[in-house]
């Protein structure tokens, strides 16, 4: 499970779906506690549903990247292909566009994953693939996941594999994720697995993600982030146990008129004893807008049940 700060200004139009347009702004703060609002690019995304019906749909999004002063830098589109092939079996395909200063779009990045899902077990691999030397689109990257359980406890094994110096496809990367959900809290713990120098498999890290839901339409989330490698010692490695490192913790708390507030924390551990040290404030994200979705009528959400 990956967790970084988002430090960006956004501006986002999403048509097609019905919702409204959304102001993100992200503020950090220094070693005094000061709040700084963060000079960063503007982004406007365009999303629209070219089709959609039972066998599938086509999305395509648009995004333009502006600099500080309002300035066009670049463009980036996004084409989406879902289907639905019968009998628990589904494709998706995800291309990605850049324009070059002719105003000509050229193919980034494709992303094609193959589904097949039987009672309470899916298996889906994803095939990744870039540019070549030659002009073409070459197979750079594999990700097959599998994932077992149902919506309350879940099991799921995603492998990551690159080539290797002889154009081998090796496994690098492992992600092992079991998530639990129990009244309004959702706890997912995941150990990664990377390719030790020996070529061998070893577990890394891990987080514990505690995620509560709250009646106001907020949550909370604490994050235990464990590591077999001492931050900050060079050569460190203790390979008998993980050990506590840091705790992420992250609040969302709704406003008026579907707005969100979010605060980024972060509690780091003693190197030597292990425990945690005072919660240092490292962000906040104020959404304006369309943050939040559109409250679900007490008459149609007693109709769904």
């Amino acid at each position: 499970m990956r967790h970084r700060v988002i430090l960006s200004t956004l501006l986002i139009a999403a048509v097609g779906f019905g919702q409204d347009a959304k102001q993100t702004s992200t503020y950090m703060y220094d070693v005094n506690g000061h709040r700084v609002r963060v000079s960063a690019p503007l982004q406007s995304v365009d999303e629209k549903i070219l089709s959609s019906d039972a066998n599938g749909r086509i999305v395509e999004r648009l995004v333009k990247l502006y600099d500080a002063n309002g300035k066009q830098t670049g463009t980036e589109k996004t084409r989406i292909e879902e289907r639905n092939l019968g009998q628990g079996r589904s494709t998706a395909s995800t291309s990605v566009y850049v324009q070059d200063i002719n105003g000509s779009f050229a193919l980034r990045e494709r992303a094609v994953t193959e589904s097949i899902k039987s009672g309470e077990v899916e298996r889906s691999e994803t095939r990744l693939e870039r540019p070549s030397l030659s002009g073409g689109m070459d197979l750079a990257e594999l990700r097959i996941t599998v994932a077992t359980g149902s919506d309350k406890e879940r099991h799921t094994d995603v492998t990551t594999l690159l080539r290797d110096v002889n154009n081998a496809f090796k496994e690098t990367q492992r992600e092992i994720a079991q998530t639990k959900v129990q009244d309004n809290q959702t706890t997912v713990t995941t150990s990664t697995y990377n390719a030790a120098a020996a070529g061998k498999m070893a577990l890394i890290g891990q987080t514990v993600a505690r995620t509560t839901k709250r009646a106001d339409g907020g949550e909370s989330q604490v994050v235990d982030v464990f590591h077999t490698v001492q931050q900050g010692r060079v050569g460190a490695f203790d390979k008998a146990e993980l050990k506590l490192r840091e705790q992420h913790v992250i609040d969302k708390v709704p406003g008026s008129n579907r707005s969100l507030v979010e605060t980024f924390s972060v509690r780091r551990a003693d190197l030597d004893s292990g425990r945690l040290g005072p919660a240092v404030k490292v962000s906040e994200t104020v959404c304006s807008g369309a943050c939040l979705p559109v409250p679900v009528p007490v008459q149609q959400a007693s109709a769904k049940q």
